[in-house]
């Protein structure tokens, strides 16, 4: 048996300091993790939905991984805070591959951004202002990947 490919969802930023070009990302320590633990990462990058049953096909796990909040209109909320911090076209794009991860019966493993949206894929809600929800950081590391 080979190795266990994980996939590893991208996000889209752009870098003014190289040109304004976008570029597909990943936490290192995700892909870091990944190795460690005996697998290859592939980084996913975002697609239209229509590709999302080719990349499943190609992998063995998902990771859905941080970054973006979660269209509220995705949950039937209206935005609440003042923030442009939102990518539709990743949300829905990443909605797709976890319905299709779901439909092979391929382990989803949800990191931050990734466990609110599978969580509002499951048919949940989130609450938008976390002010009065905060916690004091944890300095270093909290948790290994």
């Amino acid at each position: 048996m080979g190795k266990v490919i994980i996939g590893i969802s991208g996000n889209e930023q752009e870098f003014p300091t190289k040109s304004g070009r976008t570029y597909v990302t990943v936490a290192s320590e995700l892909a870091d993790g990944v190795r460690q633990a005996g697998g290859v990462p592939m980084v996913i990058p975002m697609g239209t939905p229509d590709l999302t049953k080719d990349y499943i096909n190609m992998i063995d796990k998902l990771i859905l991984s941080g970054g973006q909040h979660v269209d509220p209109s995705l949950y039937g909320q209206e935005h609440l805070i003042d923030s442009n911090d939102y990518l539709l076209e990743r949300d829905e794009f990443e909605l797709a591959l976890i319905e299709e991860a779901l439909r092979q019966g391929k382990p989803i493993f949800a990191v931050c951004r990734g466990m609110q949206l599978l969580n509002v894929a499951l048919g949940g809600n989130l609450e938008q202002e976390v002010a009065h929800h905060w916690q004091d950081g944890i300095a270093g590391t909290s948790h290994r990947l």
